[in-house]
């Protein structure tokens, strides 16, 4: 029998507290001493706000959606605030009116062009799933992924009031993009 380790999904739902550090991971990474406190201090704190809210057990067990990752960064960019860091967040799609899934992929890729920032992508369908993107082409999302999803294919994305795919699909709520970027300033 082949044995291998459970990763991050395997057992629990944490993919939403895992997306909001890794996303912040990602546009500090050139800063050890703000790698530090990402890494030892932000985990603890964001457990216990998750719960403050709500049983700890239920967020492991079954996830957490959409207000719960908007809390969880907006409580990350506060103490890091405090640590001297400033995060800005937030929500691009939520700019145009229901924008089809090639104008929603446009306007991430301008987001993510403009450089020192990450996207929180809440994806439903096949995954249903927390991650973090960090670059898209023509073809794919390239993910930052608690779980090793290295890349998502444009082809299989949807926005949640599209017509349903024949194929695998993923399913994009305009709500559940967030974008995260920090201010050196």
């Amino acid at each position: 029998m082949s044995r291998h380790p459970y990763q991050q999904g395997s057992l629990d739902g944490l993919c939403g507290l895992y997306a909001v550090i890794n996303s912040i991971q990602c546009i500090v990474e050139h800063e050890r001493k703000v790698m530090s406190i990402v890494r030892d201090e932000l985990p603890g704190i964001l457990v216990r706000e998750i719960t403050r809210r709500r049983r700890f057990e239920d967020a492991f067990l079954y996830g957490i959606g959409t207000p719960e990752v908007a809390h969880l960064l907006e409580c990350a960019a506060i103490f890091l605030k405090r640590k001297w860091v400033s995060i800005a967040l937030s929500r691009p799609l939520l700019s145009v009116r229901k924008p089809t899934i090639a104008q929603s992929i446009a306007l991430l890729r301008r987001e993510l062009e403009q450089g020192n920032c990450a996207l929180v992508l809440g994806l439903g369908g096949h995954h249903d799933h927390w991650s973090v993107g960090r670059r898209i082409t023509s073809k794919f999302i390239a993910k930052y992924d608690s779980v090793g999803i290295g890349r998502v294919s444009i082809d299989h994305c949807r926005m949640a009031y599209e017509p349903k795919l024949k194929s695998v699909e993923h399913v994009v709520g305009r709500a559940s993009i967030f974008r995260v970027s920090v201010d050196w300033d």
